[in-house]
């Protein structure tokens, strides 16, 4: 029985075709990637929406990879295409949820409800845009803490985006005492509308007669900022009425109960 002898030239070349295939890999990944953030960027694409297409071109490599190095440790051209159709199938069904959030992904990244620095609410969480990547949406909450939302679970939920329009309205519910003048009230509260430099002269503030409480008049007030003031705004809008309320001594009424005691029995009422 003849036994056959060991290649070693066939095996270094191979070896040296599967490095080679390696480094040249992960190279192509960096360069393909620069490249085409570079283009992205000339062509206006948001970063959140760059960071999701590189994910998404660095896993397309990377398989091209694999399927370079089976074809050259000498895996047969039908049979690597077999395992790949295989695997493929495989991992489709045990990997559903993972596909749908690539799809989604996807879907994001056209229809664009968000971009980079936006700051959203979706499926119950809020926070600030921070990317998009293959499988998840990383967003950033007001405390600084990062939160990875699926992608499925975004684009399959109301998305409610705060900062994408440049101006925002703000609306407050500010109750009086029924004894309370409302044409002094909405006057004052006018005038602190108009001495905040960063309140909009247009639309015109809005200051009505809202809604009749059981311890209050509510009054609504409403006036619009700059999207990026917004907070800064409400804020000082609230303490400037506080004190101005003060100033012209008009009440805030807070809730109260009136108790009244029928006392034709009430000898016979003991504790």
């Amino acid at each position: 029985m003849r036994v056959m002898e060991f290649d070693w030239i066939d095996f270094l070349i191979r070896l040296g075709l599967v490095v080679a295939t390696i480094i040249l890999g992960l190279i192509a990944i960096r360069v393909i990637v620069k490249i085409a953030r570079k283009i992205m960027a000339k062509s206006g694409v948001d970063r959140a929406v760059m960071g999701f297409a590189s994910s998404l071109i660095k896993s397309i490599i990377i398989l091209i990879m694999v399927f370079l190095v089976g074809y050259f440790i000498g895996v047969p051209i039908t049979a690597l295409v077999a395992i790949v159709g295989a695997v493929t199938v495989a991992l489709g069904l045990a990997l559903q949820g993972s596909l749908a959030n690539i799809a989604s992904g996807i879907v994001i990244a056209i229809t664009k409800p968000f971009v980079e620095g936006d700051f959203i609410d979706t499926g119950g969480v809020s926070g600030k845009v921070r990317e998009i990547k293959l499988f998840n949406t990383e967003l950033v909450t007001i405390d600084n803490k990062k939160i990875f939302i699926p992608n499925g679970v975004v684009a399959n939920n109301h998305i409610t985006n705060f900062t994408n329009q440049k101006d925002r309205m703000i609306e407050m519910i500010i109750p009086i005492s029924y004894s309370e003048n409302i044409d002094k009230v909405k006057e004052v509260l006018l005038d602190v509308a108009i001495a905040n430099p960063k309140v909009h002269s247009e639309p015109l503030p809005i200051i009505r007669l809202h809604a009749y409480s059981d311890s209050s008049l509510d009054i609504i007030f409403r006036v619009w900022v700059n999207t990026a003031e917004y907070w800064e705004v409400y804020w000082d809008i609230r303490e400037s009425i506080v004190a101005a309320f003060h100033k012209n001594e008009i009440s805030i009424p807070f809730n109260k109960l009136d108790v009244h005691l029928v006392n034709d029995n009430i000898d016979e009422c003991k504790i």
